[in-house]
């Protein structure tokens, strides 16, 4: 789905076809503000699996348009544009390295390898992992990440106050297209939160794009082929 057709959709809502109370421009920004918070409720809603060349060290980074990092896969060796899959990567406690080799930090007691057996992932600091044993520069490893979603803008040389502007990917699947536009009134409607008729509009489309949110996190969680099989979610 396009950002355009959440914008016309908005607008019909709002009764404001003309776009003259909310501007084109306005709705954008609300949109991008509901792309964001969508990521920030459900950060799988923008995952991406993507390729992060490491650097020599234990200590690595995601880049910079990334939110959170939601698993790691495998090494690979990257060979022009293909990908050669290696080793695979399993999540570990920092607490059992810790305790089994406090120094492995340290490249002069753990050697430092092209490829990774382990990562450490600290929820307090999604924008950080620590790979094991500490990487000698070299490797790439493929993980799946949380990306902040792009902020709405008219295409290259497009007139912002043209709809058509706005054909541009909203960065998520269409499924979240609903809690998007419940999300994009409320920002509209708390324009006018002064009057309490807007007020009580903006908190209803609030409570909507809630409950669907959370709708959406109970229908993957059953449905999901981990939770059938086993039960219980992958971690």
């Amino acid at each position: 789905m396009k950002a355009s057709e959440i914008m016309s959709r908005a607008s019909t809502i709002l009764l404001d076809d003309d776009y003259t109370r909310w501007t084109m421009t306005e709705l954008a920004m609300w949109l991008t503000d509901a792309l964001r918070e969508v990521a920030l409720v459900v950060p799988k809603a923008t995952s991406k699996n993507i390729t992060i060349p490491l650097v020599e060290g234990t200590r690595q980074q995601l880049p910079a348009n990334c939110q959170q990092l939601l698993r790691v896969v495998r090494n690979v060796d990257v060979e022009g544009d293909n990908l050669v899959g290696k080793g695979v990567i399993t999540i570990v406690q920092r607490e059992g390295l810790d305790s089994q080799n406090p120094n492995w930090h340290d490249g002069q007691y753990v050697r430092f390898r092209p490829y990774a057996r382990h990562y450490v992932f600290d929820e307090t600091d999604p924008l950080t992992f620590y790979v094991w044993p500490g990487n000698d520069g070299t490797g790439n490893i493929e993980a799946v990440v949380s990306v902040i979603p792009d902020a709405i803008k008219p295409v290259t040389g497009g007139d912002p106050d043209l709809l058509e502007s706005y054909d541009v990917p909203l960065g998520v699947i269409d499924v979240y297209a609903n809690a998007i536009l419940d999300y994009t009134l409320y920002r509209a409607y708390c324009k006018d939160a002064q009057n309490a008729g807007a007020a009580n509009r903006a908190g209803l489309f609030y409570q909507q794009f809630s409950q669907s949110l959370g709708i959406r996190a109970n229908a993957e969680l059953v449905n999901s082929p981990n939770y059938k099989q086993t039960g219980n979610i992958a971690q």
